[in-house]
């Protein structure tokens, strides 16, 4: 039995689900050869505690062939939410609207009983701080058009502009201060 069998025992679902979950990136793994999966524990461990939110977050998304791109990121994604925290996902809609970003946003609320920010793709491809936390922290939901390994591939690219804005917006802050107390 592999790991994932094991896992996917445990948490009454199916091997197979765990490792379409595993492609998708909505669980972090190695793959030391192209039938096995292999888990860290503290992945192990996530998985265990966050498996069914996962679940039924991933019943909405799956049913809603509007949204394009779904991942979770933020302190649910990393596992060390509070109990109120609420769910971040960059989302890209294949027709953006109001009513879709409604739609989304209500049923998994509903689903989930956590409140949901969701950030569009557009929007973050605008903020690079913003971009590179949904890069390292992400957890892949959905992803009809490959728009996450694209995203992957430019991330070194992605990471210089986040640090560039970092810097940049420390020194504005610096010079608020300065100017405050001077």
């Amino acid at each position: 039995m592999t790991t994932l069998d094991e896992l996917a025992h445990e948490l009454t679902t199916s091997g197979r689900t765990l490792r379409r979950a595993a492609l998708r990136g909505t669980i972090r793994s190695t793959r030391p050869s192209p039938r096995r999966f292999e888990l860290e524990w503290r992945e192990r461990a996530y998985v265990r505690g966050h498996w069914p939110l996962l679940g039924r977050m991933l019943q909405v998304v799956r049913t809603q062939p509007n949204v394009r791109l779904a991942v979770l990121f933020g302190s649910v994604s990393r596992g060390d939410e509070r109990a109120d925290s609420d769910l971040d996902l960059l989302v890209r809609f294949g027709d953006p609207s109001v009513h879709a970003l409604s739609l989304l946003v209500g049923r998994l609320e509903e689903e989930t009983n956590r409140t949901v920010q969701v950030v569009e793709l557009e929007t973050a491809l605008r903020s690079p701080l913003l971009l590179a936390e949904a890069l390292r922290d992400g957890r892949v939901l959905v992803d009809r058009d490959d728009d996450w390994r694209t995203l992957a591939g430019r991330e070194a690219r992605i990471n210089a502009a986040a640090e560039a804005e970092d810097e940049r917006l420390t020194d504005e802050l610096a010079a608020a201060f300065e100017e405050l107390f001077v």
